[in-house]
């Protein structure tokens, strides 16, 4: 019981900001909860841009708060069917989750398509592509983590999944 209520406080620390672009329409459906969501996913990227393209971290902070802002306008119009099949996005419970973890991928290859799009106008690297897709996958891996950390708070709290 003791291990259990250690686990629950760790999980309940656990940021609840960690979502990636095209997604999180998928997890928040007020505007300024969405614009929280996107900023620890731009400064991982600008981070991910600074390093391996070698930029100064302003120009990338830039890059991707542009690029994650079409992508997330592309979410807008992608995830409606998955309210349909969810018929309850409004409540989070297992079932939600486990139909984001779902949809994850393409939703990241999406991400990594719309965001190259924006972003190969204004860099000229030959090493954008793989950039891009790298910082996705830190994005969606930190999205991933919090849903199965959604997943068994859900479990912890109730005794079963719920």
């Amino acid at each position: 019981m003791i291990n259990r209520i250690k686990l629950l406080l760790l999980f309940s620390l656990l940021p609840s900001a960690a979502f990636a672009n095209v997604g999180i329409p998928l997890l928040a459906h007020l505007s300024f909860v969405q614009i929280l969501y996107l900023i620890p996913v731009i400064f991982v990227e600008a981070l991910v841009f600074r390093e391996l393209l070698k930029m100064k971290f302003f120009p990338a902070l830039f890059a991707t708060t542009m690029s994650n802002i079409a992508s997330t306008i592309i979410g807008f119009l992608v995830t409606f069917p998955t309210f349909v099949i969810s018929q309850d996005m409004y409540t989070w419970r297992t079932k939600t989750a486990l139909i984001i973890i779902i949809f994850l991928y393409p939703f990241y290859r999406l991400s990594i398509w719309s965001e190259h799009l924006v972003l190969k106008t204004t860099i000229k690297n030959p090493s954008l592509h793989s950039t891009v897709v790298i910082s996705n996958r830190l994005s969606y891996c930190m999205l991933l983590i919090y849903l199965l950390a959604l997943i068994v708070k859900s479990y912890l709290i109730n005794g079963k999944f719920v």
